[in-house]
């Protein structure tokens, strides 16, 4: 209810009083507070720094993306930053991290068209094994399947999916005429 106005101002004193010291004590708590988000704000610098090296540097795809995890596990726990640079420190971090999945993705397209262009190849080398399997030049038929051979572990992977039938295709060619070169020699010596 109202109050008396003879005592209206010993009781606002005594609550501005009061306050005030209150005031006084959170200031401590407050600054330290504050303190924590500015140490916050100096370790996700680092990390936003430590991941644009690493992009910068990439060397090892599977480890990098590794430390970044890692790193973006160690943000979260980091805590608060000052209110007014909260999204721009957020901003950078996550660019950092994007410039890395932008130039993984690249990468790994690359190792895509790469893969294809080997399996094409590699078709071609198997057309040519199955052209020659019934070929009866022994001589010259082994050293052109050699070569082959040879070609074929200087091109590189193929999709995983067409590795194992790929390889089967090109075996298949080759032991077809080695088998037959072998069977025609040991003829040969029996007779």
């Amino acid at each position: 209810g109202p109050i008396q106005q003879s005592r209206h101002q010993e009781l606002w004193e005594e609550f501005k009083t009061l306050q005030d010291n209150n005031f006084d004590r959170c200031q401590g708590v407050l600054a330290k507070m504050e303190a924590e988000r500015v140490a916050n704000l100096e370790k996700k610098k680092a990390l936003t720094l430590k991941v644009s090296e690493l992009v910068s540097s990439i060397s090892n795809w599977k480890e990098t993306q590794s430390q970044i995890n890692s790193i973006q596990e160690e943000w979260k726990v980091i805590g608060g930053v000052p209110r007014e640079v909260s999204q721009t420190t957020w901003d950078e971090f996550r660019q950092a991290v994007d410039q890395f999945y932008a130039k993984r993705k690249i990468h790994y397209k690359q190792q895509d068209e790469s893969r294809l262009g080997n399996l094409s190849t590699k078709v071609q080398i198997c057309e040519s094994a199955e052209a020659l399997k019934e070929s009866e030049e022994w001589g010259e038929t082994s050293k052109t399947l050699i070569s082959l051979q040879k070609q074929w572990k200087d091109i590189g992977p193929v999709p995983r999916k067409d590795s194992d039938a790929i390889w089967a295709r090109f075996r298949e060619a080759c032991d077809c005429f080695f088998d037959r070169k072998k069977t025609h020699f040991n003829q040969l010596d029996e007779a």
